[in-house]
């Protein structure tokens, strides 16, 4: 929900119950207060009560004014006092930094805390009870339409401008550079504050290790293999050193030095250990499916599609099939938090018979790595099989 309560006005229902596996159930009871009146707009009431074990039941009511809001709030209002939306429309806005479209009551009651006092007034204040609770948990929709999003431009106040309407792919491929380049600035970093203090830790500490030279060599050779990973992810240029692994022998007089150094490496390559695993994983589902062509990670250009000759393809390239396989799975492994309720709505759009056949198997391992829970909706047999 994302303490957006008014989208559940939209919504004709007359009461909805959430069960959580704390034993707490939170009750929604939606009744509209003028409905027999014709000569105005439905004022829709919602109700929420919280029960758990609790001797005291919180109960809270929301009521929205639409036609008192709308009086008294007039579009050219809300653009001078919210810079995160932007009208599109004459009751339209578009949230900058997520790409939603609100209309007025999303956007009164979402950025009433920015707008003057006397509009604050005509909306009921959500109680810090309610506010908490739906913050415990997340819930993300995938929607059906995922193939188009609006870039990351600078976007206009103009609503007769066009939007920035861009493919997700496009969108994506930079959004994926610009992280890499954050973990990259977080890895050097870690190695200039390890590096800084080198000498002095391996005076103090390097006489007190007691490891095993045949141990030290392997740990030194799991250290270069992880790095060698690190640079076929993509994160790291080919050339990479942290520092030269190979030691055919190794004397006790240098072993605490050497194990310091060892320390030292797995702290600066552990700040890959996230975004290496989630890249690997797009790339072995993405690729499994591709044809005639892979995907590839890119310091600069986040991934990029190169043919089996070697020849670099846009992409919008893609069908719309390898589109939705790309989207959805890079919006699960790196646009959604751990412990995450998605919903995905129509997963198998444009997907051939055997990706369809497929899905579930690849879905569960994005849902082992970051721990997610799924709720689809699927017109799809082959997605279902027996399940």
């Amino acid at each position: 929900m994302q303490g957006h309560f008014s989208r559940l006005r939209k919504i004709s229902f007359s009461e909805l119950s959430l069960i959580f596996e704390d034993g707490q159930e939170l009750c929604i009871i939606r009744t509209s207060v003028n409905e027999n009146d014709a000569s105005s707009d439905p004022q829709i009431k919602l109700v929420f009560e919280l029960k758990n074990d609790l001797p005291m039941l919180k109960k809270y009511a929301f009521e929205f004014h639409k036609s008192t809001i709308r009086m008294s709030v007039p579009p050219q209002f809300i653009t001078q006092h919210i810079e995160n939306v932007e009208q599109i429309g004459p009751e339209t806005w578009l949230e900058v930094s997520s790409g939603r479209q609100l209309d007025l009551e999303e956007v009164i009651e979402i950025y009433g805390d920015f707008l003057p006092a006397h509009v604050r007034k005509l909306v009921s204040k959500t109680p810090d009870w309610l506010k908490t609770f739906t913050k415990t948990f997340e819930v993300r929709l995938i929607a059906a339409q995922r193939l188009l999003n609006v870039g990351p431009n600078k976007r206009t106040r103009n609503i007769s401008a066009s939007l920035p309407i861009q493919p997700s792919v496009q969108i994506y491929a930079q959004e994926l550079a610009v992280r890499i380049q954050q973990v990259q600035a977080q890895y050097g970093s870690k190695s200039q504050e390890l590096d800084s203090s080198f000498a002095r830790r391996a005076i103090e500490e390097s006489a007190s290790t007691n490891i095993e030279s045949t141990e030290l060599k392997c740990k030194l050779q799991r250290l270069d293999d992880r790095r060698k990973g690190i640079i076929a992810a993509g994160l790291l240029p080919s050339d990479h050193r942290v520092a030269d692994m190979g030691f055919a022998k190794i004397e006790d007089s240098v072993k605490g030095i050497l194990a310091l150094h060892a320390s030292d490496v797995e702290k600066k390559l552990g700040v890959f250990d996230e975004i290496v695993a989630k890249v690997d994983l797009l790339k072995e589902l993405v690729n499994r499916r591709f044809t005639f062509k892979k995907l590839e990670v890119d310091t600069k250009m986040g991934f990029r599609l190169v043919s089996n000759s070697g020849d670099v393809l846009q992409s919008t390239d893609l069908s719309s099939g390898e589109q939705h396989e790309l989207v959805l799975f890079y919006e699960l492994l790196f646009r959604t938090e751990k412990n995450t309720l998605i919903l995905i709505d129509e997963p198998e759009l444009s997907l051939h018979v055997s990706w369809q056949s497929e899905f579930l198997k690849d879905l569960e391992k994005v849902v082992q790595l970051s721990s997610l829970d799924v709720v689809l909706a699927t017109h799809s047999p082959q997605i279902i099989a027996n399940r």
